[in-house]
């Protein structure tokens, strides 16, 4: 930006009244050049320029805005994060901030693991069990793996879980032990049981109810009968 490969300013006559721009010798222009670059650069910069002629200036100079410096720096920005498969977003880079919200900044997140981070730990734990577990006297079959229980945005989304769950026990795909256990509860034995085999207890208790009351209804009717025949 420091040379912008263009002229600064433009010094120009001021038309008249009539439409007719006064004629500038060329000794006045240079006069007028020099005094205009006086004024506006080294130690005169700032001072204030008053001009005896009328001129019109017009500055045709490029200003940063105009060179969209913003976008300039995104693009090596976007080219190192492609480098390292890392959403730019994901570290906080101007590239991509712009379109960022909380979900697909969790998105984004979950694919700098995948792409960037999953791979290195997988060679890491490749070499690892090839040269140092022999070392530490490791036997065959066994190999190095990274826990990761406590890396966040590797674990499945709270919500989504206990969704899965809950639409796998109403559909008959889980029992209900199986559901809790999904999502990080205790089962008895009392849970082994299908939503299916919940349904149909429901069923048996709504079809045998009338029958109890009218049951209990004719006991009633029995024991009154006998109670009025022992008065007679």
């Amino acid at each position: 930006l420091k040379n912008l490969g263009i002229i600064g300013m433009i010094a120009s006559p001021t038309p008249g009244k009539d439409g007719d721009a006064a004629q500038i010798s060329p000794e006045t222009a240079k006069a007028i050049e020099d005094r205009i670059a006086g004024f506006s650069t080294g130690r005169g910069r700032g001072r204030t320029l008053v001009l005896s002629d009328p001129l019109t200036i017009t500055n045709p100079s490029v200003s940063p805005e105009k060179v969209h410096v913003r976008e300039m720096r995104m693009t090596p920005e976007e080219r190192i994060c492609a480098i390292f498969r890392i959403p730019p977003v994901v570290i906080g880079l101007g590239a991509g901030l712009d379109k960022s919200t909380y979900n697909n900044l969790r998105e984004s997140q979950r694919m700098a693991i995948d792409n960037c981070n999953s791979p290195m730990w997988s060679r890491i734990q490749k070499m690892l069990t090839a040269r140092l577990l022999p070392l530490c006297g490791g036997k065959k079959g066994e190999r190095v793996e990274f826990n990761m229980s406590a890396v966040k945005y590797l674990q499945e989304d709270e919500n989504a879980m206990h969704d899965r769950a809950r639409k796998n026990f109403k559909d008959g795909v889980w029992t209900r032990a199986e559901a809790r256990i999904a999502t990080g509860k205790n089962a008895a034995t009392e849970d082994e049981i299908y939503f299916t085999d919940i349904e149909n207890q429901r069923a048996l208790a709504a079809i045998s109810a009338p029958i109890n009351v009218k049951s209990m209804d004719r006991a009633e009717l029995f024991r009154m009968l006998d109670e009025d025949a022992d008065f007679n």
